[in-house]
């Protein structure tokens, strides 16, 4: 087992940045929800807190929540007149891990009002 340490074959940090960085990728979980997943896979809190500082950066959540809206809906113009169909998408959203103010900061930079009809 040493052995294999010494050649970098048995890595936690190495793995669990690995694991976030598809996460994230994959549009599967940011932010704290990437924290609690990836503490249910049994990553120590050290491994972990790495990993997250290796996924950090605002443009980088902005991204996956691009992709995000992109795949859900097609674009934010699909849903405008749909109050309904904007509260879903927050909701989903947020179970992504996405924080309200985050939702709503790139729903008005698109003038979108997340609870009105049009």
């Amino acid at each position: 087992m040493q052995r294999c340490r010494e050649l970098g074959y048995l890595n936690d940090e190495q793995v669990a940045a690995e694991r976030a960085e598809s996460l994230v990728r994959q549009g599967r979980a940011v932010g704290q929800s990437l924290r609690l997943r990836l503490r249910q896979e049994g990553f120590a809190d050290q491994a972990i807190d790495q990993a997250l500082e290796h996924c950090a950066g605002a443009s980088r959540e902005h991204e996956v929540l691009e992709q995000l809206v992109s795949r859900r809906c097609g674009t934010l113009e699909n849903i405008r007149h749909d109050a309904r169909q904007k509260r879903r998408l927050m909701a989903y959203l947020q179970r992504r891990g996405f924080s309200p103010s985050t939702i709503y900061d790139y729903f008005n930079e698109r003038q979108i009002h997340p609870y009105a009809d049009g």
